[in-house]
């Protein structure tokens, strides 16, 4: 028998620490747009595991192909060379127009990149105008730069924690 979506909020509830609000949804299952819960009730998958995921569920291509990486290796950090790697790197310097392909393991690394590269070329060109506008109730991260860019994050908060980490 499966369990109840309210002894798995209980559960997760004891032992998950909240950092962000969530949905009181189960999902359970997924099938192109639609997720299902344990329950099983149907949702469009608007969020994509925040737009991680979005081909969709149970993509009969994209299974296949993490099925077979999955046989072979799963993960190599970085410190290596590997040929999907140079391959996708080409890929996207082809199709950008770009010089070089940067690679992050998430979002928030993605946006650290960003914003060292805005600022090195703003601090190339003038800076007075390296300023970084953000969107009301914006997320883009839990290190301290995206903090940083959060508006729903305490300014007081992300300036002490800035201000607490000092090159030794």
């Amino acid at each position: 028998m499966k369990e109840t979506q309210e002894k798995i909020f209980e559960r997760d509830d004891k032992n998950y620490l909240p950092v962000f609000s969530r949905y009181k949804i189960v999902p359970d299952h997924g099938e192109g747009a639609y997720l299902y819960d344990i329950n099983g009730k149907k949702y469009i998958d608007f969020l994509a595991g925040i737009a991680v995921n979005v081909l969709g569920h149970n993509y009969p291509a994209l299974v296949d192909a993490i099925s077979k990486q999955a046989a072979k290796v799963i993960h190599v950090s970085n410190l290596y060379y590997t040929e999907p790697q140079a391959n996708a790197a080409e890929k996207l310097v082809k199709l950008s127009g770009l010089d070089r392909a940067f690679f992050a393991n998430s979002g928030a690394e993605a946006n650290e990149g960003a914003i060292k590269v805005a600022r090195k070329f703003c601090h190339q060109t003038d800076r007075e105008k390296s300023l970084i506008i953000t969107a009301r109730h914006s997320f883009h991260g839990r290190t301290l730069a995206t903090l940083n860019l959060c508006r729903k994050v305490s300014t007081t908060l992300t300036t002490t924690i800035s201000k607490s980490l000092k090159a030794r």
